[in-house]
């Protein structure tokens, strides 16, 4: 799109000469033939205006969808943070049962070490 409006812009540039060298050279310049250089004038302008339009219109597609494209990274972001924060909690919770259960274990160990001594005292 840059190069189509460059090269519009040359164009326009260029017209405009050969409108402005015609009117020096010529005292009696041919009005058809100014004419045709104001209509050629005329469509490059009118090419480049809608070239400009459709670049910003681009332009502003892309922003929209950068503006998109941000939201929804932070949203995963925020998304990710919970779901750590909701295994941090999951693996702290497991973590927790399973001291209880060794620590039971360990008790009972403890109790049965006890009771197996005493019987044994007792044979």
């Amino acid at each position: 799109r840059l190069q189509d409006m460059k090269r519009l812009i040359v164009e326009c540039t260029s017209t405009l000469r050969s409108l402005n060298v015609a009117g020096s050279t010529t005292e009696d310049s041919s009005s058809d033939h100014d004419a045709d250089i104001m209509k050629q004038l005329s469509s490059n302008i009118e090419r480049l205006c809608s070239t400009v339009t459709e670049y910003r219109d681009q332009n502003q597609a892309a922003s929209d969808e950068i503006a998109r494209l941000r939201v929804v990274m932070e949203l995963t972001t925020r998304t990710n943070a919970l779901r750590v924060e909701q295994y941090d909690r999951q693996v702290q919770e497991i973590t927790e049962e399973l001291h209880e259960k060794e620590v039971g274990y360990v008790a009972f160990e403890m109790e049965f070490t006890e009771q197996m001594e005493k019987l044994m005292e007792k044979s």
